[in-house]
């Protein structure tokens, strides 16, 4: 028989179970937006990886040819003088209103591009000739990252705190974060609907796979080519 005490108890383990279901998928939508963050993330960190990487060499292949002649030039007046240049004016000449740069007094068609920027210094007594990129300055991503003849003397370059220092880590916090809340919404609602647990399951296996898919749209058509 039940009674009216026996009710309020069921009542009250109802309203327990509840709230324990509400505080679960709370705390399962936290992790979730965590997730979908960190997924656009890290789909975004290895395209901007996998970008830098062609810019840089790129500029390996542009650059170095033209490092290699300055750097002869270099060799070779210290081998005439005994005594190496004071500035890279003695060697390389840059004419800014045409855009041409000289060896001495001949053309080097492979430093008009880049002879504005380019220098050297001695290290440990031994010539170091290097491009500071499009910007002029040291450091640098892309088409301004850096260029150093002989290549032992090239910075190593951690990509991970190349990427944390770049624009494209912040946005892709943001969107992923969008991202993450915007699907929690949604999936708290149709949780709230939907009493089957086959279907919130199902449902809930959809909705990783479109969210999987947004997230590199996003690295990828937002982010990546901006960077």
């Amino acid at each position: 028989m039940v009674t009216a005490e026996n009710e309020n108890a069921f009542e009250g383990c109802a309203k327990v179970m509840n709230w324990k279901k509400v505080v679960f998928r709370l705390f399962f939508l936290g992790i979730h937006v965590g997730a979908v963050s960190a997924v656009v993330v890290f789909t975004t960190y290895d395209a901007c990886r996998g970008r830098e990487r062609m810019w840089r060499s790129i500029n390996q292949v542009n650059v170095v040819p033209g490092l290699k002649k300055v750097y002869s030039a270099i060799e070779l007046q210290k081998q005439e003088s005994g005594e190496y240049p004071a500035s890279i004016d003695e060697v390389l000449k840059f004419d800014k209103e045409t855009g041409m740069a000289y060896l001495g007094t001949e053309e080097a068609k492979e430093l008009h591009r880049i002879a504005e920027h380019t220098s050297y210094e001695l290290v440990e007594g031994e010539p170091v000739v290097y491009y500071l990129g499009n910007d002029g300055k040291p450091g640098g991503r892309g088409v301004d990252s850096d260029v150093y003849w002989p290549e032992e003397y090239q910075p190593a370059v951690s990509a991970i705190d190349d990427f944390l220092a770049a624009p494209a880590f912040k946005e892709a916090l943001v969107w992923g974060g969008f991202l993450g809340i915007g699907f929690s919404i949604c999936l708290f609602g149709i949780w709230c609907k939907v009493k089957s647990p086959v279907q919130v399951t199902l449902l809930s296996l959809v909705f990783l796979v479109v969210e999987l898919g947004m997230a590199g749209v996003i690295a990828a058509a937002h982010i990546y080519p901006t960077h």
